[in-house]
């Protein structure tokens, strides 16, 4: 979703400041990200109490709430619990996971 979000936004800001985004955008949008989702060969990860509770653990120690420099935010801190919960890498852009211990 917030993958979507941010294309859908990004697009609405290339055609104009003052324009909003449009359905068509968002449906765009959903397109790419998920046919990057299939090339990536990603697969879902249930989000359980153990899930939660490890997304609170990593707010904790490298959230934007705490000021940690990685500035992880709510949908980072659940990539970040899915990934120790499951054993796998984070797919991502930037630098916030690179200062955390999983940044790969």
């Amino acid at each position: 979703m917030e993958a979507s979000l941010a294309l859908t936004r990004r697009r609405a800001e290339a055609v104009g400041r003052d324009k909003p985004a449009t359905p068509d955008m968002l449906q765009e949008a959903r397109h790419v990200v998920d046919q990057f989702l299939v090339d990536l060969e990603a697969k879902e990860a249930m989000i359980s109490g153990d899930v939660g509770s490890k997304a609170l653990d990593a707010a904790e120690q490298f959230g934007k709430i705490v000021n940690h420099p990685a500035k992880l935010n709510m949908g980072d801190c659940f990539s970040y619990a899915c990934a120790r919960a499951y054993r796998t890498k984070v797919a991502y852009k930037g630098n916030d996971f690179s200062l955390t211990d999983i940044g790969w």
